[in-house]
């Protein structure tokens, strides 16, 4: 029974230290969304790591009234474009992109104020 104790103990006092159990991961932690507002002409959202398991972000744009827009889904260790198009005035385009294992995020382009940007790796 103490063996048990101090093994609880233990593993409390890492918990509460910051520390996490191997293979323990909150549910949270797989899931990240960022999203970008163009002020003048552009905007870029922050990295965000592909879906862990089934290797895909997924992409909403939404250009302005007034603008088209064109968007790029960007590979940040080597700046490789994976995909990319535009989107007419007051248009949205929503895109899952498959296939991919590191992070990535999405530019907003050639537009103007009122488009946005939003990259996830969850639904």
């Amino acid at each position: 029974m103490n063996v048990r104790r101090a093994t609880l103990a233990s593993i409390g006092a890492a918990i509460a230290i910051g520390g996490t159990l191997t293979g323990v991961t909150p549910a949270f932690a797989a899931f990240n969304k960022s999203s970008c507002d163009v002020a003048l002409t552009q905007c870029k959202t922050a990295n965000i790591p592909a879906h862990s398991t089934q290797h895909w972000v997924h992409v909403d744009v939404l250009a302005s009234a007034v603008c088209s827009a064109g968007w790029r889904v960007v590979d940040a260790s080597n700046d490789a474009v994976v995909a990319s198009g535009t989107v007419g005035r007051n248009g949205t385009v929503s895109q899952t992109i498959y296939g991919l294992y590191g992070s990535y995020h999405l530019t907003v382009f050639n537009t103007c104020f009122d488009s946005t940007g939003i990259i996830t790796n969850y639904t």
